[in-house]
């Protein structure tokens, strides 16, 4: 039987993938001003809608984490789509932070382990529940 070959983990997640914004930060910088010198002034987010695969972390993934991680996991995240995780990427002065992922209504940063750099195609991602600073 001849005909278009198909793969199967495509199909799975072109059925399961959902509509998500990623908010993509402008590189930001650690401030020179008196009184607020050292202080990182974030740039400013643009948001877009990407689309992923998104479920909930199991126990065995989250045994995984690292410690600082692990506690505010929620969700893997399985796309094709262009997503910085939270390797930070520094350029002189400047600082490109991670994205952010918009999901049921709530922020979630993205981190991406070492270890689960791509699965064919698609990039796994974990999302964590940001907290508020101290």
């Amino acid at each position: 039987m001849a005909g278009i070959p198909i793969v199967v983990a495509d199909a799975v997640m072109s059925l399961a993938s959902q509509a998500v914004t990623r908010r993509r930060f402008a590189a930001g910088a650690y401030s020179t001003t008196a009184g607020s010198k050292g202080v990182f002034v974030p740039g400013t987010g643009t948001d877009s809608t990407i689309s992923a695969c998104i479920g909930p972390i199991d126990d065995r993934t989250r045994m995984l984490l690292p410690e600082g991680i692990r506690l505010h996991a929620r969700y893997m995240m399985h796309t094709l789509a262009d997503v910085r995780g939270d390797q930070p990427t520094v350029s002189g002065t400047s600082i490109t932070q991670a994205d952010a992922i918009i999901y049921n209504s709530r922020t979630y940063q993205v981190f991406q382990d070492r270890r689960w750099v791509d699965h064919g195609q698609y990039r796994r991602f974990v999302l964590v529940e940001q907290t508020a600073e101290p």
